[in-house]
């Protein structure tokens, strides 16, 4: 299933620089941004100069399965369960492996 929000993005670089500040700041809460659909570029004009670009636009999000986030619970408590780091294995590199694991596990579509 696929949602469609409505966005605004802002710069004072250009309407391009808008379009990808609008996709930043929303994938700052959103997963899975599929498109950019541009509505509407505006400007903020002061003095004969301008100020900031507008891009109205629409995000097309693929939304979450109800799986999903119970298969991140999974793989958080399997990392969780395993010992820490042996002797001689830094923490780093086997957290890393232990997340390269638990998403090989995961079917394609529901890794992060």
């Amino acid at each position: 299933m696929l949602k469609v929000i409505e966005v605004v993005g802002t710069s004072a670089e250009g309407w391009e620089a808008a379009a990808r500040a609008a996709v930043a700041e929303a994938s700052r809460s959103l997963r899975h941004i599929e498109s950019l659909e541009v509505r509407r570029c505006t400007a903020i004009v002061r003095q004969d100069q301008i100020l900031e670009y507008r891009l109205h636009a629409k995000l097309t999000v693929r939304a979450e399965d109800d799986a999903e986030p119970s298969q991140a619970v999974e793989a958080a408590e399997t990392i969780l369960a395993e010992p820490m780091s042996g002797p001689g294995e830094d923490l780093a590199p086997l957290l890393e492996r232990q997340i390269d694991e638990a998403l090989e596990d995961m079917e394609p579509d529901a890794r992060p």
